[in-house]
């Protein structure tokens, strides 16, 4: 039992460890291709997508302030251009809101590539051509000099303008390169790990499936039986139903159910030979109750015997005891009669003699009469 016990523990131990090995690295599978594909994502996200937006701010500021320029340049008196100045100094505060983080972030970021820094060296180069030029034309148009505010707007600042909006392009076109990379790499990411988990689902239902056959397999075979079977064979024999049937597979001598069948065989042969011990037992017991009965009546009578034969010593012994007391008598009648024949001299010499003879068997008498006093007291 302690052998079997052990196969099934090793079975079960490697049929199921190898289902959570299986599933232990699926899952450490999964936590690093999505902790990659979150990183990605968060590099898109966080990152990327942060400096493309401040970038597109960048070509929306720069956008506006050359139409505003143009507008400065169209309007007809200087009245009519303070509100496109105006805009454009608003629009420049809402270059520099972005200019800052963006390159704080440049800063900060360990991810960037020098392809990015690059790309914001250009534009800043840019800015720093353009910002002088957009106040020259501010100020020519503020002096209503016309002509050479236009000359300058059209020769240089309008160049300048393009060369800056096509820097800042630059960066966004980078920006949305890099996080096309980034989301291609996330896509072959999360493809490969479909493929891997099917791969993996599949070896684990395979080595599953595999295992539970092989582990029911044995566990049939050291039962010899499905378990209900077997159990209910075993409540048949506890109940004593001991003409119980089972049935056991051809060649099979090594289950569970065959040990059983063995164990129903013996103890059928262990109670036919209680059985027939208790009938032993009864007859040897019948007479010996017929034997007491037949010592008790033979108790019973020498019971009585002994009651007769002490009650004739008890009649003996009282006849003893009277030829005693006569006895005595006898013999006391001779010492008078002694005494009277040693008085009456020679006359009763004869006399003397006799009672000496008498005196003699007096004393006989009373040895006699001691012993069987002695066996009277004995028989009591």
């Amino acid at each position: 039992m302690k052998t079997s016990a052990i196969t099934i523990g090793k079975r079960l131990g490697l049929g199921f460890g190898g289902v959570f090995v299986l599933m232990a690295l699926l899952s450490a599978m999964a936590i690093t291709r999505v902790m990659t594909i979150d990183a990605t994502l968060n590099q898109i996200n966080q990152v990327n997508n942060v400096k493309q937006r401040y970038a597109i701010n960048f070509r929306g500021s720069v956008h506006d302030r050359a139409i505003a320029l143009r507008d400065v340049v169209l309007a007809a008196t200087s009245a009519a251009a303070a509100p496109h100045v105006e805009l454009i100094k608003k629009l420049a505060d809402n270059y520099a809101k972005s200019a800052a983080p963006l390159d704080a972030l440049f800063v900060n970021s360990a991810v960037i590539t020098d392809e990015e820094r690059a790309a914001l060296a250009g534009i800043k180069d840019s800015e720093r051509k353009a910002m002088p030029l957009i106040a020259k034309v501010v100020e020519l148009r503020a002096a209503d000099s016309m002509p050479e505010a236009t000359a300058l707007l059209a020769g240089q600042a309008g160049p300048a303008f393009v060369e800056w909006l096509a820097s800042v392009n630059r960066l966004i076109d980078l920006e949305e390169k890099m996080n096309a990379v980034e989301a291609a790499k996330a896509g072959e990411l999360a493809h490969s790990f479909r493929l891997w988990m099917a791969v993996l689902c599949a070896i684990a239902i395979a080595a599953g499936s595999l295992a539970a056959w092989f582990i029911s397999r044995g566990l049939l075979r050291q039962l010899g039986g499905q378990p209900d079977y077997a159990a209910a064979v075993v409540g048949s024999i506890s109940a004593g139903n001991l003409a119980v049937d089972i049935d056991t597979a051809r060649g099979d001598n090594s289950s569970l159910l065959f040990a059983m069948k063995g164990m129903r065989d013996s103890l059928v042969s262990i109670v036919s030979q209680v059985r027939a011990g208790t009938i032993t037992i009864t007859n040897a017991s019948t007479e010996i109750a017929a034997g007491n009965l037949d010592l008790s009546a033979r108790t019973e009578t020498q019971a009585g015997t002994l009651e007769e034969t002490a009650s004739s010593m008890e009649e003996l012994t009282s006849t003893v005891r009277q030829n005693a007391d006569n006895a005595r008598q006898a013999n006391l009648l001779a010492v008078s009669a002694s005494e009277v024949a040693v008085r009456g001299g020679d006359v009763v010499a004869q006399v003397v003699e006799t009672m000496d003879s008498i005196n003699a068997s007096s004393r006989k008498i009373v040895d006699i009469i001691g012993v069987i006093d002695s066996i009277a007291f004995q028989t009591n």
